[in-house]
């Protein structure tokens, strides 16, 4: 049976990513996040919609009961880990499948290694070049493995 390659991204890192943003938009102080850069490295697509509040009041009651809730507590219960994990001063952090998560440039104190899919990272790393996120390239609060 031949191996199969995917050469796009993942709809499961994009919606993630999706909601994400969603939480940053919130209102709603128990939804809110501080995850401005899933915003930035969205698809541009959803991008151009997810900036009015109807759409995302829309998109949000649209998602299966409870998956806008568990994305936003898993992503915040993550950001605490991590969060923790910088106090404590831990010398590397891994996180599988991270795909297009933020945290890297949002706590830009830590080191990370990227073990997603090379499509997703160079997706990812081709969103941040376009956006000049990043001043000094990727090895000052990100390593792309």
């Amino acid at each position: 049976m031949p191996k199969r390659i995917e050469l796009k991204t993942s709809r499961t890192a994009e919606f993630t990513c999706m909601v994400r943003c969603l939480s940053y938009l919130e209102s709603r102080p128990q939804y809110k996040s501080d995850d401005f850069i899933s915003c930035i490295i969205m698809n541009l697509l959803i991008k151009s919609f997810i900036g009015f509040p109807f759409v995302r009041k829309r998109m949000i009651d649209g998602f299966p009961s409870g998956m806008y809730e568990y994305i936003i507590a898993r992503t915040k219960y993550i950001d605490e880990a991590v969060k923790a994990a910088l106090e404590d001063k831990t010398d590397q952090i891994l996180i599988l499948g991270a795909d297009f998560d933020s945290r890297g440039i949002r706590f830009r104190r830590i080191t990370r290694e990227y073990s997603s899919l090379t499509p997703l990272r160079l997706e990812k790393r081709s969103r941040i070049q376009e956006l000049h996120i990043l001043r000094h390239g990727f090895g000052s609060p990100c390593y792309f493995a």
